[in-house]
């Protein structure tokens, strides 16, 4: 008799089992559920919600049928029902999940710690799991339906991009629990993860794809303009703003410094794309630049200051009066003693003082302007005279080189006092070989300076030594060394 029961039991379960992968209603499901999908706006793979409730209860109806509930007199019944039914056959179970209907093998438990991120996979929808506990039991008993493993979320990965926000989900659950999983190899386990995530920045046909396999950089710092160009290989602040530092280098990042960033803008192919974000073109966006830089001018090695500076000296980068100019041809507002200098002036009307100052003139702009420049001036044009230019000398002596006090001494510039030179043959002599214009130096019949009319000789004015000190060798002056 107990054969018997036995056998029935497993005829019955087999006749179950058949029913159940045969079942019409399981197919009808199936069928509504990818119809509304496929029509609906929510990615593909969910119908709309109201339809959805509808469908997953007519799912457990049908799993009523197929739970196997501890009977009287014997609860052996129940059992041999169950073995014999999961035993039967090698077929696929259907039940549904978050995707519609699916192979139980391909469903798995659902855990919230994926759910922001892992949106395709097939997970027992939450109404099912509470509302047949009994059957949900079995399966995951029997190991048809299983917890989300790495491979489940490498292979979702794979297979769809990840928005700003899924993103941040995937990374926030890495630094948190899937870096401490003991059951894999951190690193290796870390490397999958990343050549296997794809970024979708943007919407639309405006969407970006970015592969976490090439991110090297993130910002840190709002220091560096996020409207203006920047490394395709950088991470957005948008996701890594909700990460400490630590986090991030955790991943093989590190952060895009003011020279990564300047190489980068300065780059041809980055210059040309866009000539508002050209410093050689955009007197505005090379305004920015030179802002950025100043900012971080203090906090900046020694280093960095002169690789800033190699990047500069030959572009045309600084704005002034007279356009862009390249910082050796650029001059500091101080030292506009000529109406056509290229003076830096910015649109913003921002002063040229504490860091940008200390910028600009590690870089190569002029706060005085080259004595050849003036000289040139005074033989050539005739825009200078002597008295002019004593007058800047005193300005600027404490600015002044040992080579260009050199030059002060050795150029043939000045001319003499009473001399009627033929048109364009106006001759010139060194400071050394002319004397002050004073009573005394003019009854000895001595060759004097020609001082002009404009402005009146005074030996006790400043400009009075600073002459003496490089015309007459008898006096100490400053420009002996």
């Amino acid at each position: 008799m107990s054969q018997y029961g036995t056998e029935s039991c497993c005829t019955l379960a087999a006749i179950c089992f058949e029913q159940h992968t045969r079942c019409s209603e399981l197919e009808n499901i199936r069928m509504l559920w990818n119809e509304a999908a496929s029509s609906s706006n929510t990615n593909g793979f969910h119908p709309d919600p109201q339809l959805g409730d509808w469908l997953r209860d007519r799912f457990l109806h049908v799993l009523k049928f197929f739970t196997f509930h501890v009977s009287t007199p014997s609860s052996d019944v129940a059992r041999f029902l169950e073995a014999a039914f999961f035993g039967c056959s090698t077929l696929p179970l259907k039940v549904l999940s978050t995707t519609g209907v699916r192979d139980a093998s391909d469903v798995r438990a659902p855990d919230p710690m994926f759910s922001l991120f892992l949106k395709h996979l097939p997970v027992l929808p939450a109404p099912v799991l509470s509302s047949a506990p009994l059957a949900i039991r079995t399966l995951q008993s029997k190991e048809l339906i299983t917890d989300i493993t790495f491979s489940d979320v490498l292979a979702q990965l794979r297979q769809h991009p990840l928005n700003e926000e899924e993103l941040v989900a995937c990374l926030k659950w890495w630094v948190g629990v899937g870096q401490q999983d003991p059951t894999h190899d951190t690193t290796r386990a870390r490397t999958e993860l990343l050549n296997a995530t794809i970024l979708s920045l943007g919407s639309g046909e405006d969407a970006r794809p970015i592969p976490l396999s090439m991110v090297q950089y993130f910002i840190h710092q709002r220091m560096i303009p996020l409207d203006g160009p920047l490394p395709d290989t950088l991470m957005p602040l948008s996701v890594t703003k909700h990460f400490t530092q630590e986090q991030l280098r955790s991943f093989g990042w590190r952060e895009c410094s003011i020279i990564d960033w300047i190489q980068y803008i300065f780059k041809p192919d980055v210059m040309n794309a866009n000539p508002a974000q050209d410093v050689t073109r955009s007197s505005e966006w090379a305004e920015r630049v030179l802002t950025v830089l100043a900012r971080a001018w203090p906090s900046l090695s020694k280093e960095s200051h002169e690789m800033i500076k190699a990047m500069l000296a030959q572009k045309s980068c600084i704005p002034t009066s007279s356009g862009l100019q390249k910082p050796q041809l650029a001059y500091f507002p101080s030292a506009n003693i000529f109406n056509d200098l290229p003076v830096v002036t910015f649109t913003s009307g921002g002063a040229l003082k504490g860091s940008m100052e200390k910028l600009l003139s590690f870089v190569g702009v002029r706060k005085h302007v080259d004595l050849q420049v003036v000289f040139d001036r005074m033989v050539k044009t005739g825009d200078w005279t002597i008295s002019d230019l004593i007058t800047h000398l005193v300005t600027i002596q404490s600015t002044l080189t040992p080579d260009e006090i050199t030059k002060l001494q050795m150029t043939s510039a000045f001319s003499k006092e009473g001399e009627n030179p033929l048109p364009g043959k106006k001759s010139r002599y060194r400071a050394s070989d002319l004397y002050e214009p004073s009573v005394t130096n003019r009854q000895l019949g001595l060759p004097i300076i020609d001082w002009g009319e404009k402005t009146k000789w005074r030996s006790s004015s400043e400009e009075g030594p600073s002459l003496l000190s490089y015309v007459a060798p008898s006096f100490e002056t400053i420009f002996s060394y």
